[in-house]
């Protein structure tokens, strides 16, 4: 059935809602991970601009989709549901609030997710206007979770007290908190994308990002710029073969030898394509 313009209009403003959800939701994600490691002092003036940036239009744009919603109710006759959707979700809509209430891995969610975008989602399901987006922001918005993630490693290593001396002492405890945000970690097999390649060997896939993730414990800039050169020679002899299509390696440093610039630089000059990507951490040894 063909959906009436006030239909397509609240698909349209859902779908709208869902882009600005997204780096709201990184945010969020970098909030915890602020507050985690500075408990209870107040947030820095930048992480405060940035909330009002993404927030505040965020808020407007639910209450749009409230009120969409009210007029998709009202023109198909069903005061009943529409009973109910007040019951849910207010009259009036109070937008700060529910532009202030997110969900985490921690309460169940799959991703750090809007708990009102979320609601407003399964309530109007049944009305089968509302494709599923499910799919999609997992791919755009997955591969920014995952980035804030693997940036703040050392993060997640000290606050586990945990001193890497190897790769795996980093794998073992990444694999742990990634699983959280994408369940299908643990089920995935890197034995076949392992004999496409010579140097890179990935700790970590996530199949529904296809990417693969590996990491690296660095003692030197020598060691650093070798490494480069290893993954190198897979990036540009790599003819697919593979569901996977972003490579990232993942550079845990025990001191910070050179500064992010100069490793940029030097990851620069080996031309790789643009689907591997590296990310420099600082941290310690033991």
């Amino acid at each position: 059935m063909a959906r009436t313009l006030p239909e397509a209009h609240l698909a349209k403003i859902i779908r709208d809602a869902a882009e600005q959800e997204r780096p709201l939701a990184a945010h969020e994600w970098e909030l915890v991970m602020w507050q985690t490691q500075h408990a209870g002092a107040a947030l820095p003036d930048g992480l405060r601009d940035q909330d009002h940036e993404l927030r505040d239009p965020f808020a407007d744009k639910l209450e749009q989709v409230y009120r969409a919603a009210i007029v998709v109710l009202e023109s198909r006759g069903h005061p009943e549901y529409l009973s109910h959707f007040y019951g849910k979700f207010g009259k009036p809509f109070d937008k700060w609030k529910q532009a202030h209430a997110f969900e985490t891995p921690e309460d169940g969610a799959p991703e750090p997710r809007s708990t009102c975008l979320h609601e407003f989602r399964e309530f109007l399901a049944p009305l089968g206007i509302i494709a599923d987006t499910n799919a999609t922001i997992i791919e755009w918005a997955g591969s920014q979770f995952l980035e804030r993630a693997l940036k703040n490693t050392a993060a997640f290593l000290h606050q586990l007290d945990i001193h890497p001396d190897s790769e795996t002492d980093i794998n073992r405890t990444m694999r742990k908190v990634l699983a959280l945000i994408f369940p299908s970690i643990p089920g995935a097999s890197n034995s076949g994308i392992q004999k496409l390649f010579r140097n890179y060997k990935p700790d970590i896939l996530i199949p529904e990002l296809t990417t693969a993730i590996e990491f690296k414990y660095v003692n030197s800039a020598e060691d650093l710029g070798s490494a480069f050169g290893e993954i190198a020679e897979d990036a540009h002899a790599y003819a697919g073969g593979s569901e996977y299509t972003v490579f990232y390696a993942v550079y845990y440093l025990t001191r910070d030898f050179e500064g992010e610039e100069r490793y940029q630089q030097a990851w620069s000059q080996f031309a790789f394509p643009d689907n591997w990507r590296p990310l420099f951490v600082v941290g310690h040894g033991r």
